[in-house]
């Protein structure tokens, strides 16, 4: 999974960040935490980090940090089991037909419906970043159950939650850092629906077909040798529409899960990881906010004057 330590270095972005959100709320008391930092010198931007980090020690934020750093790989092998359990049932569901009579092009569309849906709403939030909030909802579910398992309730970890928020939306990586863990547990789904899948196809006997009663069926037959011909690349071989064989048809419905819900998810989880890696270093505060130019400013102003002696300038 990408590699979340930029947002848990001390002094780091993220303790910035949880405390001017704390701050939103009013000041906090930082006279000793300011001329520490002052002391320290550097730059504006490392003077308010290392106050921040002085500032977030008492309060817990940076163990909190610690915790949530940890919890994530955890929450979504949680969730990755839960999709996977649900990805079993749906095969179980499909190959376990009454009377052992398969329609492929019911069981594509109940093994990839829910998965292309997500998939579209997923490239919205890329496409239109206003609509981020609303892609890759297994992902969203990710950050949330990170946040409550690792940082609790309280204005601390509520804090450090807008925090990471405020960096990730900056950055435009929250829609990417969400859609790498739903990639990632669709692909164990489909793992385990191929794995059920293939195991029932091969020690059990089916009848398979494409049956409609509203519909043309010569529609379907097009339909199938369309969706047939990327898995072809893959050497899945297109059934004969007039006269196809079982065999064929559950190997054109393993070929069509594998490339159309397994395989993008693999490769789009590998964007994201690196896409991820690539905007990892642009997870800074927005040093043009107000907030941070007035503490700029107050920490400027307790820099101590420098004394020039007049016995050291030379002749004027």
């Amino acid at each position: 999974m990408p590699d979340t330590h930029a947002l848990t270095t001390t002094p780091s972005p993220l303790l910035t960040e949880a405390i001017r959100a704390l701050e939103a709320g009013g000041p906090l008391e930082d006279a000793q935490a300011a001329r520490a930092a002052v002391r320290a010198g550097g730059s504006d931007e490392e003077r308010i980090a290392h106050r921040a980090a002085l500032l977030a020690e008492p309060l817990g934020l940076a163990e909190g940090i610690a915790r949530a750093r940890r919890v994530p790989p955890w929450v979504l092998l949680g969730l990755g089991v839960v999709v996977t359990l649900a990805g079993l049932g749906l095969a179980g569901t499909v190959v376990d037909a009454q009377e052992r009579r398969i329609n492929v092009m019911a069981a594509l569309v109940a093994l990839l419906g829910a998965h292309v849906l997500s998939l579209v709403i997923w490239l919205a939030a890329l496409l239109w970043p206003g609509t981020q909030g609303g892609g890759a909802l297994l992902g969203r579910a990710w950050l949330a159950l990170t946040a409550r398992l690792a940082l609790g309730r309280g204005a601390e970890a509520g804090a450090v939650a807008q925090g990471a928020l405020s960096l990730l939306q900056r950055a435009r990586l929250l829609p990417w850092l969400a859609g790498f863990a739903s990639h990632v547990v669709w692909a164990l789904a489909f793992f385990a629906a191929l794995g059920a899948m293939l195991f029932a196809l091969s020690f059990r006997a089916y009848t398979l077909g494409f049956e409609t009663t509203l519909l043309d069926p010569a529609d379907f037959g097009r339909a199938v040798q369309a969706l047939a011909i990327v898995p072809g690349w893959f050497g899945f071989a297109a059934p004969d529409i007039h006269a196809p064989s079982d065999r064929a048809l559950a190997q054109w419905l393993l070929g069509c899960v594998l490339v159309y819900g397994l395989l993008p998810r693999l490769a789009l989880a590998a964007l994201c990881a690196v896409v991820w890696a690539a905007r990892a270093p642009r997870l800074k505060p927005d040093g043009t906010l107000p907030y941070y130019h007035r503490l700029a400013a107050r920490l400027e102003a307790l820099v101590p004057a420098r004394v020039i002696d007049p016995d050291t300038l030379g002749p004027t």
